[in-house]
C-alpha cells in the first residue's frame, strides 16, 4: 500500500501508478485508480491515494508502487513560459490546478515513465 495521507504541496506532481488499485482523492473529486494511470496534480491541490483493502493484508505478492516527479511551475523561467510557442504548456499546467488524468495517445507515448 502507499504510505501517504491527505496532503498538498507547492510543487506540481506527475505520478504514475506502476502497480496497485484503489481510490484516489484529488481536490473534491473521488475516483478509482489502477495500474498504468498517469496524473498531473497542480500546485497546492490536496490529494491522497488509498489502496484497496487487500493491499493492507499480509499478501507478499500484492504490492503497490508509484513513481512521481515534482517540479515548480516556473522551473524553466518566466520568459520561457511566456514564449508564444509554449502556450500549450501553460494551458496544461492551468488545467492541472484541478488534476489531470493523462490518457489515450499521450499516455501511450509515455509508457516508459512507468518502466
Amino acid at each position: 500500500y502507499f504510505l501517504n495521507r491527505w496532503h498538498y504541496h507547492i510543487e506540481l506532481e506527475v505520478i504514475c501508478i506502476v502497480n496497485g488499485e484503489g481510490t484516489q482523492f484529488i481536490g473534491d473529486h473521488i475516483s478509482r485508480f489502477s495500474n498504468g494511470d498517469i496524473l498531473l496534480i497542480g500546485s497546492n491541490l490536496p490529494h491522497y491515494w488509498r489502496c484497496g483493502d487487500n493491499y493492507f493484508r499480509d499478501i507478499p505478492e500484492l504490492f503497490a508502487e508509484a513513481k512521481a516527479i515534482y517540479f515548480h511551475q516556473g522551473f524553466m523561467g518566466e520568459d520561457f513560459m511566456n514564449l508564444p510557442e509554449n502556450i500549450n504548456i501553460s494551458l496544461v499546467l492551468k488545467k492541472a490546478q484541478q488534476g489531470l488524468l493523462i490518457k489515450g495517445e499521450t499516455k501511450e507515448k509515455n509508457k516508459t515513465f512507468s518502466a
